[in-house]
């Protein structure tokens, strides 16, 4: 049971301090220093945190334990071993908690929070950092970098992010932290934190194409063809994709305007970002995205193959 309760505390510790410990029996020179009444009540361990050595004292039964007997129990425990006591739980009432820290006594819940005074340490439990950030490149992200690459240095606020690209506080930052987590952004500086990438042009899309995706989250088709759509001719005025000159491009948000049929004439890939954020005022698809979009296709000629090395 102890030897269980130790393997976790090792993972507790490690993932919150970056800690490795390991536990060994105290000496019996040590043990024979603990009163009796005390060695009925716990079970120890000695470990060392950031170079201190100190005795870990799990409690056997935790009803009858009361922050006061835990205060005089590791001031004992301490005192007797001329080392930091600290009384390791599984769990305790919040208002227990704070009375163990109103008393500065050492203690570890694990999973929970460590405080350990004498070793000027309080942790609490906290979400991992970006464990909301998924692996897969937010469309938003794609589309600031891409902006970044063919529109504008980008240099703004989550703000003013936010209002050239039409989206929410959650979604504009969702995406800087995950520009932020792939390293492709500078640490910013100032009360008014600035989106700013670390490399530039060619730089930043060999450093970003590994994540980079196809836009198009699906295809239907219409009979009519949206205002807001944008063709798929690059601005050269060749078609990238001959066969397909009847084929546009259209944000999901601009979905609802349009009556699909199975018959219909026209192409419409629905994109996961607006492509009109990236082609501005011209009336074609910008070229980075639509290289995604139809790299990976099996049978793409020879000719399409060049065309797309040209765009890169």
């Amino acid at each position: 049971m102890l030897q269980s309760k130790i393997q976790t505390l090792k993972k507790y510790i490690s993932s919150f301090l970056n800690e490795k410990i390991s536990c060994s029996k105290l000496s019996s020179a040590s043990y024979k220093q603990i009163p009796a009444i005390l060695m009925a009540k716990y079970e120890c361990t000695a470990t060392t945190l950031f170079g201190v050595n100190v005795v870990l004292c799990f409690p056997k039964e935790t009803d009858s334990l009361t922050p006061a007997k835990l205060q005089s129990h590791m001031q004992l425990f301490a005192s007797k071993l001329g080392m930091p006591s600290i009384v390791v739980l599984d769990d305790m009432p919040s208002y227990n908690i704070q009375r163990l820290i109103i008393q500065r006594i050492n203690f570890i819940i694990i999973g929970k929070q460590m405080f350990a005074p004498s070793l000027l340490l309080d942790l609490r439990k906290m979400p991992k950092p970006n464990k909301d950030i998924k692996e897969d490149i937010p469309p938003l992200a794609q589309c600031l970098i891409l902006y970044n690459i063919e529109v504008e240095i980008l240099c703004h606020t989550i703000n003013e992010i936010i209002d050239i690209f039409n989206v929410s506080y959650s979604t504009a930052n969702r995406a800087i932290r995950w520009l932020q987590s792939k390293n492709l952004t500078v640490p910013s500086k100032g009360k008014k934190k600035r989106l700013q990438f670390a490399k530039q042009g060619r730089d930043l899309w060999e450093a970003s194409i590994i994540y980079l995706t196809t836009p198009v989250e699906k295809v239907v088709y219409t009979n009519t063809i949206p205002s807001k759509a944008l063709s798929t001719v690059i601005s050269d005025g060749s078609e990238v994709e001959p066969i397909e000159v009847n084929s546009y491009a259209l944000c999901k948000d601009d979905l609802k305007d349009i009556t699909v049929s199975d018959t219909g004439r026209f192409k419409i890939e629905i994109w996961k970002y607006n492509p009109m954020d990236l082609a501005r005022l011209k009336k074609h698809v910008d070229k980075l995205s639509r290289y995604l979009s139809i790299r990976d296709k099996e049978d793409m000629s020879d000719k399409i193959e060049m065309m797309l090395a040209e765009l890169q």
